[in-house]
């Protein structure tokens, strides 16, 4: 069964840091465009999406297979997102599996950073695409 990793930030193929794009290109394989229910919100030059129960409120992004065990992925991501053990609590994004809506209309479940604290100070992004900004 084929694991999966939505990014909708800093980890978008035309976003990436240079550190990072190895990584991505060696555990995961591109999967095409897709989406999640949920709200996307400005940070500080970064954004942070929380997840939503109405699939009109869509976070716009990217989904990935991973074709390499996850564990050494995710070691290397949870430390980029500050969530892992080394990092203080509570973490400012927490990795979860959620429902992934596909451009081709599939739905899969994949693991997604959502942000983790309160955003009521912080700007909402309305497009739900961080990109398009």
């Amino acid at each position: 069964m084929s694991e999966y990793l939505f990014v909708y930030g800093s980890l978008r193929r035309q976003m990436i840091p240079k550190n990072l794009q190895v990584v991505m290109t060696t555990y995961c394989q591109f999967a095409g465009e897709a989406w999640v229910a949920g709200q996307l919100y400005e940070i500080a030059g970064y954004p942070g999406a929380i997840p939503s129960t109405n699939n009109d409120l869509r976070v716009q992004g990217e989904l990935y297979q991973i074709i390499l065990p996850s564990l050494n992925l995710f070691t290397i991501l949870d430390r980029y997102e500050e969530c892992s053990a080394e990092f203080l609590m509570p973490h400012e994004y927490s990795r979860c599996q959620t429902t992934v809506h596909c451009a081709s209309g599939e739905v899969l479940t994949a693991w997604i950073y959502w942000y983790n604290r309160q955003t009521t100070s912080l700007k909402m992004i309305h497009s739900g695409d961080y990109c398009s900004l």
